[in-house]
């Protein structure tokens, strides 16, 4: 290997440290509290697996949860972060994990919204499934 060859190699490190997965700043704090906030909600402990894991297809939208956590039950949940429920994209995400609670029962899903006053609270979505 040449010394170019090995500086690419540090340059490449260096650079993996600065990414920065979350698109906001309440995903980022609730991935550092939301197996917690899990806990007080459920009684089970949680851990995060994935970060964005995928998108549901509902009819025309979709729909791109931002956490996937695994309880040491095997249970999986399925949460939805926003900074506020004043956002309009709170709205729009609500309705779509209910839809989303509907069309795949086997998951649970959580909207978790922060408030400046009482902090953050997690919302378990009630599972109608359409006959």
């Amino acid at each position: 290997m040449n010394k170019n060859e090995e500086n690419k190699g540090l340059a490449i490190a260096r650079n993996m440290g600065l990414y920065w997965p979350y698109k906001s700043k309440y995903e980022k704090e609730w991935s550092l509290i939301g197996p917690t906030l899990l806990l007080e909600a459920t009684g089970n402990h949680y851990q995060i697996v994935a970060y964005e894991p995928w998108s549901f297809l509902l009819g025309a939208s979709k729909f791109t949860p931002d956490f996937l956590l695994m309880s040491e039950e095997g249970t999986i949940a399925i949460v939805e972060v926003k900074g506020s429920k004043h956002l309009k994209s709170y709205r729009d995400s609500r309705s779509k994990l209910a839809v989303s609670s509907g069309m795949f029962p086997m998951f649970d899903f959580w909207m978790s919204t922060f408030d400046r006053k009482k902090g953050w609270s997690m919302e378990k979505m009630r599972k109608e499934v359409n006959s």
